[in-house]
């Protein structure tokens, strides 16, 4: 395991924000408890929050099973399986699950990246005047990663509403 960031290193990634995160990851700094908190804008935005975040990797795996659960219903559909009924109230019930697990894992996936990042810019070695400069860099919002994730979900969704298509032959 890394050796815990510094608050000092932890606000340099988070950027603006960074008295909401410091607050919720305490426990988690100190040893005393896991992270606290939800994220009201994971629950409501997660891909865009995840992408803004820079938590490409779970956006990925979101969308992942977003088209897992596409082909699954066009696959029910085709072998006759009628989900007219259904749609809605599955639509709102992935679209909360999404919400709740983002809204309560969301702070301590962000906490594992700063650590993650912040070791690989401690394993660089910089003199000191550099190396909040190149943790700053690795965090913080990044609006392009957020265009990217939210891009990306859409074209996936797209090809899945294809596919789904010619599955139930429409």
């Amino acid at each position: 395991m890394t050796e815990m960031p510094t608050r000092e290193e932890l606000r340099a990634f988070v950027g603006p924000a960074a008295d909401y995160y410091l607050a919720a990851w305490e426990p988690a700094l100190t040893g005393t408890g896991p992270v606290t908190g939800g994220n009201r804008w994971a629950f409501f935005f997660p891909l865009f929050w995840l992408g803004l975040r820079r938590l490409t990797g779970t956006a990925l795996v979101i969308t992942a099973l977003l088209v897992v659960e596409l082909l699954g219903e066009a696959a029910l559909t085709a072998v006759g399986v009628d989900l007219t009924d259904w749609d809605l109230l599955l639509a709102c019930a992935i679209g909360l699950t999404i919400g709740l697990v983002c809204t309560v894992r969301g702070n301590g996936w962000y906490l594992e990246l700063a650590r993650q990042e912040i070791a690989d810019v401690r394993s660089q070695n910089l003199p000191a005047d550099e190396h909040l400069a190149a943790v700053a860099s690795r965090g913080g919002r990044s609006v392009g990663a957020m265009l990217v994730v939210v891009a990306g979900a859409i074209v996936a969704m797209m090809v899945t509403e294809a596919v789904t298509n010619v599955i139930a032959g429409r």
